[in-house]
Formats: structure tokens, C-alpha cells, sequence
């Protein structure tokens, strides 16, 4: 783009004369003036509109129009023209008047020519001030389109808290638009007070510290209600437009960055937390990746002990293995078993699904394999087999010789390790597996010790058929009768490993000594078992590493601290790491030479104890030319300094490309390169060139923009991702550039094609184990992932599971389903031990009744908490097959042994019931053997019981009915439930239920019987107790209700026929029967109360109470309840114990009386009122029957409560109320906890 220099002037004055004079003056001044003249302001006008200006001089005093009112009509079409008054008419009046009007400048004409000077210079002012107004104007407008552009949220705003700046973004966000948002503060577009306050914290900790503030993660709910992640960088900012500070701010939403990270940690999680082991293998056969229960399987502790080795290798039959994989990559999957060889060489069997893994576009990478130990399936098949074969399948040698020493027996698995075959080793000596030399230390020093102790265990060099030697660990035991029993064991490999791993010593001594820096290693008692050459060099001073092995290495390091600047700091570094045993890497050190080194300190521990491993490098250079480095570089300012991203553009007519600092780092250019617009197309990825030149001719020929995610190559030939975004810039409504940003997006694009590639892996391998897998959140609310294994382990679809997340639940067993609901219900509730393992039952549509086990956990989030719950369900039901098998077996054995002696002895002398063992002697009863139950309930010695006729022991009339039939239908066989009668040692008689059962020996003979006697002494008392009060209210209830009220119908019918003063008599004779009725009632219901109560149930008293006061007069009466909580009673009576008390309260307080009931402890409650209160000399008359104060009352209301609080158990007393009242105490309560598991109806009543 290029700039206007000539300067177009229109002259208008009524004087054309003194016009063209002006003109030609003007035109001498500057030859870059180009002056046009009009005589009025109408022509003035004409000329305006017909051509292009840059200024307008004119004149004041003018026909039909004077220069105000020609300024006023310019302004309406052209308000920033430069416009300066020239006129003779010179006043005060009118200069204000042009001032007010808005004219740029004013100049009174003058004689002379220096005023023409004057005046070029107003004019080339004027102009130049508007030219540098409309380029600042440009500018603004050209960065608030790139502003805009901005996928990230900018925003300025003041001290105060406004906004002064913000782009569509954060405007967007807001839920408004930029202009309502200029002016606005955050309290008016965020709802979270949370948010808010963290918001004007961060603003004034910039503003106040003048520093920058890089806030990695904040929260922002945006006007959708959605909730955003976001990376935000604060930043000083000097405003243009206004006095005082101002925060810039930029904010990249991460949301998604942070899903997709959380997703990969969810799927990893599941991979890493499966039952199964899984390894991933490559087309090369070599394991590429393993999850930790693989590692456990085969007995790795660490991942890199099998990454990158053969898979073949872990199996024992490796051409079997092969073959695996042969089959997996002609068809595409293989199930079956294997024999799987562990790190330390032992073997176990594994039963696993092997199936293609692809890649993202579905081709063939490699092999996923899921696999789980049926080792223990295979024993307990084998068990079967081993009490024949055991020996012969041992995998130790076994063999047995002889007095003589020769075999009499060998296994295979002991002739195996001679190259021989055992039937051929039968009647030799042993000598003939062992060597001359061999044999005679076996002798001498074997031998003997074995006639000493009888054992030997050790290692011997046998001889092979072929001559070459076998490493044996041997166990000899010498039996009684001379044989002996040798069992053996080849560790010719662990011994060829021990010579590896010297050999591996001296690779690693080799390794050390070529390292690019100096080597330390020190024992525990810090003595230096390993130093290189370099070490020396390194600290500059004349020693090798051969020198140093051996030393002290205290004494060492204080030969070498006079080497480094800080003597002590070297010293105290050392005792510190030690002390502390952490890792650290980079510590810096000076040497007094001025060198730099770093220092490495990193524990690690030898099978003699703990070790010091300690690593220096001179990084002089390095820090020289990082210090370069830093000073050389330079960092975008404001947005783009804070966005992380590159900036272009592009002048249309020149073509001339501008790019930001950043744009040249992103293509891996040095900023001195010459960039044009074919360079730019160039860097671009040959697939995206076309794609990127028909959008950018698009921009330029029709102003479309554009917002692509294409490749580029660096000039490294390193492929990188980047996000283009072009628009235009229009002038006068003609494109004359384009601009946009440009921004890496290469980590984001990784971080998809990550996830993409974890997520196929994932679901190829859950697809293809046995394993059922579930992912829900920890509500269980919705199903996130469920594997086609659900169908087979749980008998439900995948569709199923997703459409319900507790579908799993349609088929478990009833009798588990309650537990695993409780499990559920838990886990809402209370902190859980995580994981947590389950067995259930599954009743499978198709395969019957399954054992399963569920494994389950949490995944965390950000912040630690549990987000998301994992299920890993196996079906186990062989393995409980085989276990109840054996359960089964065992409890067979366990019955016969003890012949259930023990479990029946404890419950004889345990049970809570009077117990009696008889036997048969001619049909007499005669005890055998009684419990202390018996013996204590009666006072008897138990030696005067054992042997005594049962008789003896019951009153008369019992014993007769014991000989007459009862006695006689137990030895039938019958079982009998009946009424006896006991006689104590103090004559005591103990009313009990007999229930007798005979006795039988194992041929089924009766001998006996075993009699139980329940006690029911009480019970009785209390039923009698309870006939004389029912007979008590039948006769109250009908010969004194029914004569009075015939009384009280007479009376009622006279009342209609007598006269005033005879009314007046039978008023008072209706109230003495109406006191009579009172009396009755009460009378009746205290009778009543007194009963023990028999049944108790759980009450909520909250019910119970709201219906009692209902029930009462209490109008204008206010009634409390303090509490909730629930007793243990019989319904019916606790309701008039608090009836009695409102009405006594409503009675003595009046209608504005204030009843409060509230729990006062563990196992008491109170009732009381703001009345006036009992006297305390009152307090146990009241409770008296027939004392009352009133003088319609019965004076039973509160003996009635006491009554029935002592057939509870309960205690009552009478104290004074917080405000004077009376406060009625009750205590001994059964209060039910919260923990109860009975369940209450809405009324309080237990179910």
C-alpha cells in the first residue's frame, strides 16, 4: 500500500480575484498543493460532491450563504474535512461561532504575503492530522478484525473493573455482544460467585504487582450454562484511550484438551485395572506393550523386562506359540490354552483370545492378546489323576535306593536330568551319574553328614549320558530302615545365568567407563565401589576411576571441595541427598576455575544394602550458550505474545507478505528470511496446496474468508499441524489486503489421533475378551461403555445396558440382589474402600445359573475426586464348582470325625431353656444328664438330679399326667407340646411348656427323650392379673354405666317439661351425673392402663403427638416439638398419656399456654408448659387417684400417665419448667436409634 502526498485544496471566497491570487500564493508554498476555487458556497458544495478534497478554505462574509452556515452543510456529508475559516471579517463573535461549529482552524486575512505561509502550513497540519487520525483509525480497525478473529477469549479492562476491549470470543462466552460489553464489569455477566471473585483477584493482582500472571486452569460458565476449562494470561496494559492501568487478558478454552485427556486416562485405567493379562504384539512378533495384571501373570516387576522381546518367548512350547500367531494373522483370531513360562522359569497355564489389532483405518498392526491363568483349573483336574501318578508327574526328580545305593525307584522327571530313561537306571548304582571326583566328595563330606543328621540339602555336578555335566540341587533323607529318598533338580541354567550376569558386570563397567561424564558409585558404608576416568576430568583433577575404587568416599570429598567455589555447599549437598535419599538431577556447582557442573544424585539399593549413584557433567559451554540463546530471543507482545500465535499479512497491490516473529517460528525459518506469498504456498504439505491457494484466491477475489486446519512442512521437513484463518481489508469497499493468524495445532491433532488409536485399541480387545467390562459415573445413572462380553456374563445386550444401566441387575439370583442393591446404596453414601470385589449369581437366559465376580473402582479426577467407576466382571462358576466340590468333601469328613459332638454339647449346656436327657428304664422316665439351666431354675445339686426319676421333680398333679400317657407317646415316637408344673428345692412351683423329643441311637432305636421346658411363671401371673382387672371393668362398665344412664335420659327428658326453678334443679343434678360419667371413664381406663404391656412396638412419637393434640381442645394453645425420635411402647396407652397431659396443661394454663415435648437424653423425654406450675409440696398428690384442683375434674388424668409410664417401665416425676411451668420427666425409655432396621408405617407402627 502506498501513501497520498499531494494535498487537493478547495478555495471558496466571493472574491474570485483574491481566490486565483490564494491559489497561485499556495501552489509557491508547496508544489504538493493542488488548489481549486468557487466563488459561493453553492458551487463550493457542487464541487465537494463531484471530486475528492483533502481541505476547504473558505471565506466568511459570502452572498446568499456566510462561511458558518457553508461549514454547517459541509459537516452534515463530510464531518472529519478539514475546514478552515480565511476570512477579512475578523470578531471574536465569529471565531466562536466557527469554533463551535467544529471548524478545524481559523485565519483572519492579513496584508502582505507571509500569511499565505501561514496558511499552507494550517492546511498541510490539518491534512496531515486527519491522514495520521485515518491510519490510526485503520490500524485500530485492522487489529480488532484480527482481535476477532481470535479463537481465544481477549478482553482489556480497568482498574474499576469495565470493560475497556473484547473481542467476539469473549463476548460470545458472556452471552452478549461487544458493544454491550464495553462498559460492562464481570459482575454483570457472571452469575458464579466463585468465578467472580477469582476473576477481580487475578485482574488486581497484575494490576498491583505490574507483572504478568499465568493462571494454567480456571473455570468459566458461560451464558449456555456450560461450564468451560480455561488457560489464561493476565498482563499489564497501558490503555490508550483512558488514565490509569488496565489488565490485558488472553483465554484458550482447554476443555476439550482436558476431555480427551481424561478419556485416554479412563481407557488407560480400564487397560491397566483389567482381571486379564493383555499384551499388544507387533507384526515382528515382539511384545510392543503389556498391562500390569500381564506382569504379575508371568512374575515381571517391570514392563521393560518384556518390551521388545519375542512373544513366542514366554511360552513354553514356542512352536505352538508360533503357530498362535500364524493363525491370528490368516484368520484373524484364536482361542485356546497354552503353557506360559515366568520370570523365574516356573510354568503355569493360560487359557486367552488373540485377534487383530488396526489401526485407524482398519489395517492390521499387530496382535492384542487377553489372557487368564487357569493354572488352578488345571491342578484340581489333576488332582483326580495324582494319587496314581504323582510321583511320576513330579516335576523334581524323584528316586529311592537302597541299603546298597542302588535306584529302586526313579521317576522320569529325576532320570530326565541324566539324559537316561528311568526303567534303565533301575539297579544301578548312583555312582554311574557321577564323575570320579564328584563321587568321592559325595562320600566323604555328604555321607557323612547324612549318618549324623539324617538330611542333606545341597548342590552336586552329576554326569550326563553324553559325559557332559548337569547342576543338580539335591535333598537327601535317610529312613528308618536304611533306604534313602533323593529328590533332585536341574539348575544348570541358573548357573549359566550366574555367569551371565558376571558377564553383564563387565558390560556395565564398560558402559560406565564410556559414559559422556563422570561415575560414582558408593556402598553403605560409603565406600567407592565404582569410579570412571572422566570423573576426574570433569572436577579437574589428576585421578582415574581405578584409583578411587575402594576409598573412603568422605575422605574423598573432602580432597576434592577445595576444587569448587563453595566448598561447604559441595560438602553439605552430599549429606543432605544421603540423609534424605531422594533423586536429584541438574543440581548446579561452581569450580573455582569458573566451570560449571551439574550434579545428579540417585539412590538406588544392592542385595548388601542401601547404594549412592552420583553423575557430574561439565555444562560450561552448554550454560554459555543457553545465556546466548536467552538474550537472542524475543517474544510477541500483547495478544500475540500471550496467544502463542503467528500473525500475517498481506498488501494486495505490492504483495508484499509481512509475518510475526512467531509465524517464522512455527515454519522453523530464522527471522532474517525474505518470505513472499509463493514461499508461504510452499510450505504448505503437497495434499493441502490446492486446498490452501483456492481459499486464499477466494479471499482476495471475492472476500470470503477462511478457517482451515491444514499440513505444513518446516523447513526441517517436519510436518506440523496448523490452524489457518484468513480475512480480508477492505478500503473504500475495494480488497487492498489480507490478513489472518496462524496457529500450531500439531499437540491437539496428536492428542486426537492418540486418542483415537487408544480407544480402537481399547475396544478391539474388550471386544474380544471374556471379561465383561462396564464404565458408568459413580451414580450409576447412565452406562458410558459396556463390551459385547455383557451378553454372555450377564444375559443382557450392549443395547440393553446402555438404554439401562442397571439392566445388569434383570438377572442376578434374588437371593443376592438385596446385598448388591445395599452395596449400591452405600457407595452414594459413605466413604468406600476402594476396590471392591463381589461374588453373585446370575441366572443366564441361556446358560443357567453363573457364578461371576466383579471387580470394581474409581477413576479420579483433576481434583482427586471419583468421577467415573470401572466393572470388570469374570464368570467364575467352574472355579466354584470346583471349590464347593472340595467344600463338600471336606464337610463329609469333618461330619464323620466328629460326629457333630462338639456343636451338639454347646448347644445342650448353652441353651436358654431348662433342658433334661432321659432314658428308658421299664417306662420310668430316669435323667440322664440336665443342663444349668435346669439345675440353677430349680436349686437342685446336680448330683441329686443325674439318676433321679423325672417325677420327683414336678408337683403331683404334673407327674401324674407325665405317667399317665405323656411319658409313654415320646417313646412312641410322637413329639409333645404340653403343660408341666415344677417344684423347686423351696417348694417354689415354675410354671413351664414341656416340648419332648425322642431319643434314638444311630440304629434308629428310642432310648429316651430329650425334654426343654420354657418357663412361663410370669406370663401366668400376669394373665391372671389381667382376668381379675377385666372382670373389674365388667362390673364397673355395667352396674354403674347403665343405671346412670337411664338417670341421665330422665333427666334430659324432664328438662323439656319443668318450669325456671325446677330447670335450675336439674341443671345441677345433670352436672353431678355428667362428674359421675368423668368418674366412671376414668375409673375404666386406669383399670385398663394398669396391664402389663405385653407387645411393644417402635412409635414415632412426631405422629403419635399431632393426632393426641387433635384429638384435644387446644384452640389458641401452642404446641413444640424439639425432637423427632421413636420409642418403644404400646400405641393405644402412650396416646392417653399425652392426652391427659394437654388437657391438664390447657386445664391449669389457659388458652395462651405454650406445650413443648423434647428428647432430654439417651433414654428420657419431657413434656412441659409455660403455666403456672405444680407446688412441690403437690408433686406426688397429683399423681394420687382422685386429687384434683379443678372443680369438674376427676382427679384420675395424671394417675392414668403414671399408670401407664410403670406398665412401660418407665419412670415420671414432676419438676419446674424453663418458664415457670410444670415439666413432666420421663425416663427408662426405649428409644429406638437411627440404626434401627425396623421399619415404621406413617403412623409410627412397626410393620
Amino acid at each position: 500500500m502506498t501513501r497520498a502526498t499531494g494535498i487537493s485544496v478547495l478555495h471558496v471566497d466571493d472574491d474570485s480575484s483574491f481566490a486565483a491570487l490564494t491559489a497561485a500564493m499556495l501552489s509557491r508554498q508547496d508544489a504538493q498543493f493542488t488548489v481549486e476555487t468557487a466563488t459561493s458556497a453553492s458551487e463550493g458544495l457542487d464541487k465537494l460532491s463531484a471530486g475528492a478534497f483533502d481541505c476547504l478554505v473558505s471565506d466568511y462574509d459570502m452572498p446568499g450563504c456566510n462561511g458558518i452556515d457553508f461549514l454547517e452543510t459541509v459537516r452534515a456529508d463530510a464531518p472529519d474535512m478539514p475546514f478552515i475559516l480565511y476570512t477579512g471579517k475578523g470578531s471574536e463573535a465569529v471565531a466562536s461561532d466557527a469554533i463551535a461549529a467544529g471548524v478545524t482552524d481559523y485565519l483572519q486575512k492579513e496584508s502582505g504575503t507571509s500569511q499565505y505561509t501561514v496558511l499552507a502550513n494550517k492546511i498541510r497540519n490539518a491534512v496531515e492530522t486527519r491522514r495520521q487520525q485515518e491510519r490510526a483509525r485503520a490500524t485500530r480497525d485492522r487489529l480488532r478484525q484480527i482481535i476477532d478473529m481470535l479463537p481465544q477469549l481477549v478482553s482489556v479492562k480497568d482498574e474499576a473493573g469495565e470493560f475497556l476491549l473484547a473481542n467476539e470470543a469473549a463476548a460470545e462466552a458472556y452471552g452478549t455482544t461487544v458493544s454491550d460489553l464495553k462498559g460492562a464489569t464481570d459482575a454483570d455477566v457472571i452469575d458464579s460467585e466463585a468465578e467472580l471473585e477469582q476473576f477481580r483477584a487475578d485482574d488486581r493482582a497484575v494490576i498491583e504487582s505490574g507483572e504478568p500472571k499465568h493462571i494454567p486452569e480456571e473455570l468459566l460458565t458461560t451464558a449456555d450454562d456450560e461450564t468451560r476449562l480455561l488457560e489464561t494470561t493476565k498482563i499489564p496494559y497501558d490503555p490508550v484511550e483512558t488514565d490509569g492501568n488496565a489488565v490485558l487478558g488472553v483465554s484458550r478454552d482447554i476443555t476439550e484438551r482436558k476431555e480427551r485427556e481424561h478419556m485416554l486416562q479412563q481407557y488407560q485405567y480400564v487397560y491397566e485395572s483389567a482381571l486379564s493379562g493383555i499384551a499388544i504384539v507387533d507384526h515382528d512378533g515382539e511384545l510392543i506393550d503389556v498391562n500390569p495384571t500381564f506382569l504379575d501373570m508371568w512374575g515381571y516387576d517391570d514392563e521393560d523386562d518384556v518390551i521388545g522381546r519375542l512373544a513366542t518367548d514366554l511360552w513354553k512350547d514356542h512352536e505352538q506359540a508360533s503357530s498362535v500367531l500364524e493363525t491370528v494373522d490368516e484368520r484373524g483370531r484364536w482361542e485356546g490354552e497354552l503353557e506360559a513360562v515366568r520370570a523365574d522359569g516356573s510354568t503355569f497355564y493360560a487359557r486367552g483370545v488373540n485377534s487383530h489389532l488396526t489401526d485407524i483405518d482398519g489395517n492390521p498392526i499387530g496382535v492384542v492378546s487377553s489372557f487368564f491363568d487357569i493354572t488352578e483349573r488345571k491342578r484340581r483336574e489333576a488332582e483326580l489323576e495324582m494319587q496314581s501318578t504323582a510321583m511320576e508327574a513330579a516335576m523334581d526328580g524323584i528316586s529311592i535306593l537302597n541299603e546298597r545305593g542302588e535306584y529302586i525307584y526313579m521317576n522320569q522327571a529325576h532320570a530326565d536330568v541324566f539324559g537316561y530313561d528311568a526303567d534303565e537306571l533301575l539297579g544301578s548304582t548312583w555312582r554311574r551319574l557321577y564323575g570320579d571326583d564328584e563321587s568321592v566328595r559325595i562320600e566323604q563330606e555328604v555321607f557323612s553328614e547324612l549318618d549324623d543328621t539324617g538330611e542333606w540339602r545341597g548342590e552336586t555336578v552329576g554326569k550326563c549320558r553324553d559325559g557332559s555335566p548337569v547342576y543338580q540341587e539335591i535333598t537327601l533323607s535317610l529312613l528308618d530302615d536304611g533306604k534313602l529318598i533323593c529328590t533332585n533338580r536341574d539348575v544348570t541354567e541358573r548357573k549359566e545365568r550366574e555367569q551371565e550376569l558376571r558377564r553383564t558386570n563387565t558390560v556395565l563397567r564398560t558402559i560406565v567407563e564410556t559414559l559422556p561424564m563422570g561415575v560414582l558409585v558408593e556402598d553403605a558404608e560409603r565406600d567407592v565401589l565404582v569410579a570412571n576416568d572422566l570423573l576426574g576430568e570433569t572436577l579437574g583433577m589428576p585421578i582415574d576411576g581405578d584409583e578411587l575404587a575402594g576409598r573412603d568416599c568422605a575422605a574423598t570429598a573432602e580432597e576434592l571441595k577445595d576444587l569448587f567455589a563453595d566448598p561447604a555447599e559441595f560438602i553439605d549437598g552430599i549429606t543432605e541427598r544421603i540423609e534424605r535419599r531422594e533423586s536429584l538431577q541438574n543440581e548446579e556447582l561452581t569450580l573455582k576455575d569458573g566451570r560449571v557442573i551439574e550434579r545428579d544424585y540417585v539412590p538406588y539399593t544392592l542385595p548388601e544394602g542401601d547404594a549412592h549413584l552420583w553423575l557430574y557433567r561439565d555444562v560450561t559451554e552448554r550454560k554459555q550458550q543457553q545465556r546466548e540463546l536467552d538474550r537472542s530471543r524475543q517474544f510477541l507482545q500483547d495478544v500475540q505474545q500471550v496467544a502463542h500465535i503467528g500473525g500475517w499479512e498481506l498488501d494486495i497491490h505490492s504483495e508484499s507478505l509481512r509475518w510475526s516473529d512467531e509465524m517464522y517460528r512455527i515454519h522453523g525459518s530464522t527471522l532474517d528470511a525474505d518470505v513472499t506469498i509463493e514461499d508461504a504456498f510452499g510450505f504448505y504439505h503437497p495434499e493441502d496446496r490446492d486446498t490452501i491457494r483456492e481459499a486464499f484466491d477466494r479471499l482476495t477475489a471475492e472476500g470470503t474468508p477462511y478457517d482451515l486446519e491444514l499440513r505444513i512442512v518446516t523447513a526441517d521437513d517436519d510436518v506440523r499441524w496448523v490452524n489457518t484463518i484468513g480475512e480480508p481489508v477492505y478500503e473504500d469497499g475495494e480488497i487492498v489486503a489480507a490478513q489472518g493468524t496462524f496457529q500450531d495445532i500439531t499437540e491437539r491433532k496428536e492428542r486426537e489421533r492418540e486418542l483415537r488409536m487408544v480407544r480402537e485399541r481399547f475396544e478391539r480387545f474388550a471386544a474380544n475378551v471374556q471379561d465383561a467390562f462396564f464404565l458408568l459415573p459413580t451414580d450409576y445413572s447412565e452406562t458410558e461403555y459396556a463390551n459385547p462380553a455383557v451378553e454372555a456374563v450377564y444375559g443382557i445386550t450392549r443395547e440393553e445396558a446402555y438404554d439401562d444401566p442397571m439392566a445388569w441387575l434383570r438377572h442376578v439370583h434374588p437371593d443376592d440382589t438385596d446385598e448388591l442393591l445395599t452395596q449400591i446404596e452405600t457407595q452414594q453414601k459413605e466413604a468406600t474402600d476402594w476396590p471392591l470385589e463381589q461374588e453373585f449369581r446370575i441366572e443366564h437366559p441361556d446358560r443357567g445359573t453363573r457364578w461371576v465376580q466383579a471387580r470394581l473402582d474409581v477413576i479420579a479426577d483433576e481434583n482427586g475426586d471419583p468421577s467415573r467407576l470401572t466393572g470388570v466382571t469374570t464368570d467364575i462358576t467352574e472355579r466354584i464348582r470346583h471349590e464347593r466340590q472340595l467344600e463338600e468333601k471336606t464337610e463329609q469328613l469333618e461330619q464323620l470325625a466328629t460326629k457333630y459332638e462338639s456343636q451338639y454339647r454347646t448347644l445342650f449346656e448353652e441353651a436358654p431353656v431348662m433342658t433334661v436327657l432321659t432314658r428308658s428304664e421299664d417306662g420310668r422316665p430316669i435323667i440322664e444328664d440336665c443342663n444349668s439351666q435346669f439345675v440353677e431354675s430349680l436349686g437342685y445339686d446336680a448330683d441329686a438330679i443325674i439318676d433321679s426319676e423325672l417325677p420327683e421333680f414336678y408337683t403331683a398333679e404334673s407327674a401324674e399326667r407325665l405317667q399317665s400317657q405323656g411319658y409313654s407317646q415320646a417313646l412312641d415316637g410322637e413329639f409333645t407340646t404340653e403343660k408341666r408344673d415344677l417344684m423347686a428345692v423351696d417348694g417354689e412351683v415354675t410354671e413351664a411348656i414341656l416340648r419332648a423329643v425322642p431319643r434314638r441311637t444311630a440304629d434308629g432305636e428310642i432310648i429316651g427323650t430329650v425334654a426343654m421346658y420354657i418357663d412361663i411363671t410370669e406370663r401366668e401371673s400376669v394373665k391372671r392379673a389381667n382376668e381379675r382387672l377385666e372382670e373389674f371393668t365388667s362390673v364397673v362398665s355395667h352396674d354403674l354405666r347403665n343405671p346412670l344412664n337411664v338417670a341421665q335420659a330422665w333427666a334430659t327428658m324432664l328438662q323439656d317439661q319443668c318450669d325456671d326453678e325446677a330447670q335450675e334443679h336439674l341443671e345441677a343434678i345433670m352436672t353431678a351425673l355428667e362428674r359421675m360419667e368423668s368418674i366412671t371413664e376414668d375409673t375404666l381406663a386406669l383399670a385398663r392402663q394398669g396391664h402389663t404391656v405385653a407387645e411393644a412396638t417402635p412409635i414415632q412419637l412426631t405422629g403419635l403427638i399431632e393426632q393426641c393434640w387433635e384429638g384435644v381442645e387446644t384452640a389458641g394453645v401452642t404446641l413444640e416439638i424439639a425432637d423427632e425420635f421413636t420409642v418403644r411402647g404400646d400405641r393405644g396407652r402412650l396416646r392417653h398419656i399425652f392426652e391427659n397431659l394437654f388437657r391438664n396443661a390447657v386445664e391449669h394454663g389457659g388458652a395462651d399456654v405454650t406445650v413443648r415435648v423434647e428428647r432430654t437424653g439417651e433414654d428420657c423425654f419431657c413434656v412441659e408448659d409455660d403455666g403456672p406450675g405444680i407446688h412441690a409440696d403437690d408433686r406426688e398428690r397429683v399423681f394420687e387417684a382422685g386429687h384434683t384442683s379443678a372443680a369438674d375434674g376427676t382427679g384420675f388424668g395424671l394417675t392414668i400417665v403414671k399408670r401407664i409410664a410403670e406398665a412401660h417401665g418407665w419412670g415420671v416425676r414432676i419438676i419446674d419448667g424453663r418458664d415457670g411451668g410444670a415439666r413432666f420427666e420421663f425416663d427408662a425409655v426405649e428409644i429406638v436409634g437411627e440404626d434401627s432396621d425396623e421399619s415404621l408405617d406413617s403412623a409410627g407402627s412397626a410393620h
